[in-house]
C-alpha cells in the first residue's frame, strides 16, 4: 500500500501558504526638477548642462521603469555615455558644450515620450528660446555669484546641484538647491563668512596614503586666516556687501528650491499649494499615524514636492488629492511647512 505524502494537498497549502505579493510604486519622474536644470541654462550655461546631466543620472530608474532599452536603444545609450565622458574630461568649455549638447539631445530623444499626458518634455532647444529667466534662479545665480567672487583667490567655486547634501568635487562646492535658496534672504559678507570654514576644510583635505583622503588639521589652522583676510579685502572693495539679493519666496516657483515658511493658514482649505511647492517636515503626530493619513505621512520626504506627493499617492493608494488636503492639515498644524 502506497504511503501518503502528508505534505500534498491542503495540508501543503494551510502550513506552507506563499508570502503575499509586495506592492511596488512606481518610481515618479521629477520633470519640475528638469525644467528648472534647463532654465539655468538662460542664465548660467555651464551650470545648467551640469544640472540637466545630474538629472538624467538620478532619475535613470524611474525613467527605465517597465520601459527598458532594446538593444538599438542600448547602444545609443553607450554612445550617450561616452560623449558625457568626453565632454567630462575636457579642459575646454567649448567640447564640453558640443560633447553635453549631442548627449542631452539623444537622451531628449529617447525619453521623452515619458512626459505625464498634457506636458511637454523639457529640451535644449526650448531651453534656447526662454524669454524669462525665473526670479529665484536669478537669485540664486547672484549667490553663488558672490560666493565665487569671494573666494576667487582661494581656487574654489560654488555651484548649485539637486542633491540633499553638500558635494565636494575638484575644487567645487556643490550646494544643495534649497540652502542656496535659502541664503538669498543673508546679507552676502554673512553669507560668505559662513562659508570660510567649509573653504578652508576643502583646502585642507589631503590623501592618506591609502587612496583615501582626510583632514589636515594643521593645514586647515593655517588656511583659515588667508582666506578670512581674502574675504575681508573683497569685502573692502564692495560697499552693499549688507544688503540681502531677495526676499524670501513666497512660494518656490522652481522644483527643489526651498526658503522661509509660509504663513500658517487657520482653514486648510484656504491654503493654496502648487505642483512645483518643497515639503520639510517639521515635526510628528499620533493622529497621522495610522489609515490613509498615516499613509500619506509615511510618503513624506524632506525636499519633496507637492507634485511628487501627489503622484505618489495617487500610485499607491489611488488618492493624489486626499493627499494634497491631508497635506494642508499638517502645513495648518505646524507638522511641516511647504514653500
Amino acid at each position: 500500500m502506497a504511503r501518503r505524502n502528508r505534505f500534498a494537498g491542503n495540508a501543503f497549502r494551510n502550513n506552507f501558504a506563499p508570502p503575499p505579493p509586495v506592492a511596488v510604486a512606481a518610481p515618479v519622474i521629477d520633470l519640475p526638477a528638469l525644467r528648472t536644470a534647463y532654465a539655468w541654462m538662460s542664465i548660467n550655461k555651464m551650470a545648467g548642462f551640469k544640472l540637466v546631466l545630474e538629472w538624467y543620472a538620478n532619475n535613470q530608474a524611474a525613467l527605465l521603469y517597465k520601459d527598458p532599452l532594446d538593444a538599438a536603444e542600448s547602444k545609443e545609450f553607450d554612445r550617450i555615455d561616452k560623449l558625457i565622458k568626453l565632454g567630462n574630461g575636457s579642459p575646454y568649455e567649448a567640447e564640453q558644450v558640443n560633447s553635453w549638447s549631442l548627449a542631452i539631445k539623444k537622451m531628449e530623444k529617447l525619453w521623452s515620450h515619458k512626459a505625464p499626458a498634457g506636458q511637454d518634455w523639457p529640451t535644449l532647444d526650448k531651453a534656447s528660446h526662454l524669454s524669462q529667466v525665473p526670479e529665484l534662479v536669478q537669485n540664486v545665480q547672484t549667490v553663488l555669484g558672490n560666493l565665487n567672487a569671494a573666494f576667487a583667490n582661494a581656487g574654489v567655486t560654488f555651484r548649485v546641484t539637486f542633491e540633499s547634501g553638500r558635494q565636494f568635487l575638484h575644487g567645487e562646492i556643490l550646494l544643495p538647491q534649497a540652502e542656496a535658496v535659502a541664503m538669498i534672504t543673508q546679507s552676502p559678507l554673512q553669507v560668505a563668512l559662513n562659508e570660510v570654514p567649509t573653504v578652508a576644510k576643502v583646502l585642507a583635505i589631503v590623501m592618506d596614503g591609502n587612496g583615501g583622503q582626510q583632514l589636515d588639521g594643521g593645514l586647515f589652522m593655517q588656511k583659515l586666516p588667508v582666506i578670512l583676510t581674502q574675504v575681508g579685502v573683497w569685502a573692502a572693495a564692495n560697499d552693499k556687501l549688507n544688503k540681502p539679493v531677495g526676499k524670501a519666496p513666497r512660494a518656490a516657483k522652481v522644483a527643489g528650491a526651498a526658503g522661509a515658511p509660509r504663513q500658517r493658514a487657520a482653514n486648510p482649505n484656504a491654503l493654496k499649494l502648487n505642483p512645483t511647492d518643497v515639503i520639510t517636515i517639521l515635526g510628528a503626530n499620533r493622529a497621522f499615524k495610522g489609515g490613509k493619513r498615516g499613509a500619506v505621512w509615511g510618503m513624506l520626504r524632506n525636499g519633496m514636492t507637492v507634485g511628487q506627493l501627489k503622484q505618489e499617492a495617487e500610485a499607491k493608494i489611488k488618492a493624489g488629492g486626499y493627499a494634497v488636503q491631508v497635506l494642508k492639515v499638517m502645513v495648518t498644524q505646524g507638522l511641516v511647512k511647504v514653500n
